[in-house]
């Protein structure tokens, strides 16, 4: 609604951080409101915002409050047994450099960066870990529980009992990170969309982790970053982002550690079809859609995905809604190219088109394994339904 102050300051948090508050996290941003004062409202806190020596704090306060800490030790650690830390050394080496530069953006409350200190470590043993771990993130009291290296029995789950004795310090019912993975590891508040990148005194780096954090921020903000991120790699070097930022991105649109595998084709799928809102189209684009007779379908259907992937990285949308629509039509179960056309609608501004795209990949990914295309089909999912929410149809 236009003028409601609460939908004013879910316009400032977009502006000063990057995060879009879809209507269905509203009443969260109301009790974020009242966390940063029980006794302010959204209209007030808006014209505080705009007093000069009060601005920096209280939206500083207001955007730590409503960003998701979710975060645990070895998230998701296929995404990071992928790194070539002997390969990293040797570059920085024969760049006259003693240390691998590591980032970890966007670190909360630094689960991460001290676990890329630890696998570092473990790589390099009995040796010494030559790596530089800055780790950053836009709220200062995330970095506060990070500097302090204290974790409860959540953060600490996938940590096995030989990384526990190596590498932790026992501390009540949780762990303490131990001196060496800590003092790898140094902190400082960034905020990847208006600051420096890299940032302020910063050289730029062999490895930036930057993980499921893009999936919050507008496209136009999406590939500002990313362009800004492959800037601020050293020659060679890795930038990883995490599967749910790899679909909105696509898969070739920057050096990504990842293993791509086809999507998996499974029975089931004319009912996940059916259970889906579908695009209405003629029957001219129908026709153009059938597959030529002296072709396998499933061959050019997986073709036809990769042509309408490669176009919307390319910015090129109208081409990337045909291919990939015929890919669908080729392959009705193909939950990845549904879900890619869903970012092409999106791309042509056509947000009806993208609700449709988005409900055909949740339900065709009802029937699909634990990964589509080799991402994890939960991550698949969350997308989706980020997106969904954020278009006004979740």
């Amino acid at each position: 609604m236009i003028g409601d102050p609460l939908h004013g300051v879910a316009e400032l948090v977009l502006r000063e951080s990057g995060m879009v508050i879809r209507e269905s996290q509203m009443p969260a941003l109301e009790a974020a409101i009242r966390r940063v004062d029980p006794d302010i409202t959204a209209e007030q806190l808006l014209a505080r915002a705009e007093r000069p020596g009060e601005r920096e704090s209280l939206v500083e306060r207001l955007i730590d409050e409503v960003t998701i800490k979710e975060t645990y030790f070895l998230r998701h650690r296929e995404e990071l047994n992928a790194i070539d830390w002997t390969g990293l050394a040797a570059r920085a080496t024969l760049a006259g450099r003693q240390s691998i530069r590591v980032w970890s953006a966007a670190c909360a409350s630094g689960e991460e960066p001290y676990t890329l200190a630890i696998l570092a470590l473990e790589a390099f043993a009995p040796g010494v870990a030559p790596i530089d771990v800055l780790a950053t993130d836009i709220a200062r009291t995330s970095i506060a529980r990070a500097e302090s290296g204290r974790y409860g029995r959540r953060s600490v789950r996938h940590v096995t009992d030989e990384l526990r004795e190596r590498w932790f310090i026992p501390h009540g019912d949780g762990l303490e990170i131990g001196p060496v993975p800590r003092g790898l590891v140094r902190f400082a508040r960034h905020n990847l969309l208006s600051d420096s990148i890299p940032p302020a005194g910063e050289a730029a780096f062999d490895l930036i982790v930057c993980r499921n954090v893009l999936i919050y921020f507008r496209a136009e903000a999406v590939r500002e970053t990313i362009g800004r991120l492959q800037l601020a790699l050293a020659p060679g070097g890795t930038l990883i982002l995490g599967a749910a930022d790899r679909l909105i991105v696509g898969p070739d649109a920057v050096p990504i550690v990842e293993q791509r595998a086809s999507a998996p084709r499974r029975a089931g799928r004319r009912r996940a079809q059916r259970a889906a809102p579908r695009e209405r189209r003629t029957r001219e684009e129908r026709r153009a859609a059938a597959p030529p007779a002296t072709e396998a379908p499933a061959m050019v259907a997986e073709a036809e995905f990769e042509r309408g992937v490669t176009a919307l990285a390319s910015g090129d949308a109208g081409t990337a809604v045909e291919a990939l629509r015929r890919a669908l039509y080729l392959d009705a179960g193909h939950a990845a190219a549904a879900f890619q056309l869903a970012r092409a609608h999106e791309a042509r501004d056509d947000p009806a088109a993208a609700r449709r795209a988005y409900w055909q990949t949740l339900a065709l990914l009802e029937e699909s394994g634990e990964e589509v295309g080799g991402v994890a089909r939960r991550d698949l999912e969350s997308v989706a339904r980020a997106r969904l929410e954020a278009l006004g149809g979740g």
